[in-house]
């Protein structure tokens, strides 16, 4: 379930940072296909940081 939380934040997330950054930069046209993949490839890079950064417990 959490993996599903990251994807629907990533996505969100993604798109907004991608709108202000063609805002910013002056583009009329805002690349929603390529914020899409982008957003998906920081997903990635997240789940990855999520397996390795938390530790598994031992159990005895």
């Amino acid at each position: 379930m959490k993996y599903v939380i990251v994807t629907f934040w990533a996505i969100i997330l993604g798109q907004v940072v991608g709108y202000i950054a063609t805002s910013l930069a002056g583009v009329k046209e805002i690349p929603v296909v390529q914020m899409l993949i982008l957003s998906l490839i920081v997903e990635i890079i997240l789940i990855a940081i999520i397996k390795i950064a938390i530790p598994k417990e031992k159990t005895e």
